[in-house]
């Protein structure tokens, strides 16, 4: 994910009239997206269930099938944002949903370790 993210303004590189700014909003496509669609994904499973979790995935894929075989140096600006916007999509979806499941899922006493970022 992370490699996808910061690698996309470097891929861009510079076309002409293509401004500093356009390339660096792709940083933030993926990782914005996530962050104000995780709590809310979160109180959704929360009620309905773990529903959300399939549905984040296809996003993931179709943002990362969309950049695996549509990424080209002729690519159009605005097909690097829609893919990234199908990954943000469905990692903000998914991830709060899939950390919960974990927790959930490891024994009381080690439920600590299974919320804490591995190294």
């Amino acid at each position: 994910m992370y490699t996808t993210i910061l690698s996309m303004p470097f891929f861009r590189g510079g076309g002409p009239g293509e401004r500093a700014r356009d390339k660096r909003g792709l940083l933030g496509i993926v990782s914005v997206q996530s962050a104000f669609l995780a709590p809310i994904s979160g109180r959704i499973s929360d009620s309905v269930g773990r529903a959300t979790r399939p549905a984040g995935s296809l996003f993931v894929v179709a943002g990362a099938v969309a950049l695996l075989f549509g990424i080209s140096e002729d690519v159009g600006f605005w097909y690097l944002p829609a893919s990234l916007g199908a990954l943000g999509l469905g990692l903000g979806i998914s991830m709060s949903p899939t950390g919960a499941a974990a927790i959930e899922s490891s024994p009381r006493e080690l439920a600590g370790a299974a919320a804490a970022p591995t190294r």
